[in-house]
């Protein structure tokens, strides 16, 4: 992923990041390397910057990626190198369940018993 970590974050703040979303997600999904939180978090702030209450919207491709990005972001927590990274994370959910993402709830009630 090293390599492809520029490209990546290009990705992310362009204007293709919405017809791209999708592939992005998967790409991060089967990223095999250990550390990739900071291209989780960034991939999930845009995110929310692009579909913002449309994330709750079931009529929206939007809310079939959100529980995609949440398990990601857990994802993220659970390599996050400092408080700082995990708080960030936290917000970045906290966002995602204020604006209703379809599933994120569960996913999180989920690893909350886990």
């Amino acid at each position: 992923m090293t390599p492809l970590k520029g490209m990546l974050t290009a990705l992310i703040s362009s204007k293709s990041f919405k017809e791209a979303v999708g592939q992005l997600l998967i790409t991060l999904d089967h990223a095999k390397d250990d550390n990739i939180s900071d291209l989780i978090i960034a991939c999930s702030r845009r995110f929310i910057e692009v579909y913002g209450v449309d994330v709750g919207n079931l009529a929206t491709g939007a809310a079939g990626n959100s529980r995609q990005v949440a398990g990601l972001l857990l994802r993220a927590y659970a390599q996050a190198e400092d408080d700082g990274s995990r708080s960030e994370v936290l917000d970045i959910l906290d966002e995602l369940l204020l604006h209703g993402a379809y599933g994120v709830e569960e996913l999180v009630d989920a690893t909350e018993r886990g």
